[in-house]
């Protein structure tokens, strides 16, 4: 399994230039910051060569290589976990090659993961639908991983600090996008039902939403935002 330097090598400058006045910014100077936007992203976004070799992976994508979660890298292939899903990952990405867009969806010991497939051609356009694979000229794959969640942790935890959440506050605004009743958050955290049920008044007050249905709403729909380093 390649290790997270390895993995995060690719794409990643040592260092960038000033900021050109905006008339004069070059495309080279959009590509030195590439790699740092995309790191910002909470989504896993990962670049294969359509033989499955790992050409890049942003920070979201190289914590789930380096742990050993949905997918790994063997001398510099990517596969699948256990013989299921490395299947289902090798017939995803021979459709990639053939210019084609799709799912993918992986066990993961219980806990199902979607990643789309992007294939890109060599002037980094879409395959046209129904074009042969001699005309779609694939250069490269776009992974996209799914959320696990209603809300990454990352976000949550940006989307609490914004609206003045205390961290009881939080860790009780992170039961509610996971779906868990009071009691069940009350449980976890060791608090009274009554305790967990105030702290839902006040998130519900402090973020101006009137019902718990609505705020995990507007957690579905935030950015996928990183607040940590990559």
């Amino acid at each position: 399994m390649m290790s997270n330097a390895a993995i995060s090598v690719a794409l990643v400058p040592r260092a960038l230039p000033p900021a050109p006045d905006p008339p004069s910014m070059q495309a080279n100077f959009v590509a030195q910051w590439m790699s740092h936007i995309v790191d910002q992203i909470g989504h896993g976004i990962a670049l294969l060569s359509p033989q499955g070799r790992l050409l890049y992976a942003n920070a979201a994508a190289r914590e789930l290589f380096g742990n050993g979660q949905v997918l790994r890298v063997e001398d510099g292939i990517v596969h699948g976990w256990g013989a299921a899903d490395d299947g289902r990952w090798a017939l995803g990405m021979r459709s990639a090659q053939r210019g084609r867009r799709g799912m993918v969806f992986l066990s993961c010991n219980g806990q199902e993961r979607t990643l789309s497939l992007c294939p890109i051609t060599e002037d980094g356009s879409r395959p046209v639908p129904g074009s042969r694979l001699a005309d779609c000229q694939v250069a490269a794959v776009v992974v996209m991983f799914g959320r696990r969640v209603t809300c990454e942790a990352d976000g949550l935890l940006a989307f609490g600090r914004q609206n003045g959440l205390t961290p009881a506050e939080i860790r009780v605004l992170a039961g509610l996008a996971s779906e868990r009743a009071p009691a069940d958050i009350a449980r976890d955290e060791g608090r009274a039902e009554s305790t967990v049920r105030t702290h839902i008044r006040n998130v519900l007050a402090k973020t101006e939403t009137a019902s718990v249905r609505l705020l995990v709403s507007r957690l579905s729909r935030l950015p996928p935002m990183r607040t940590g380093g990559a």
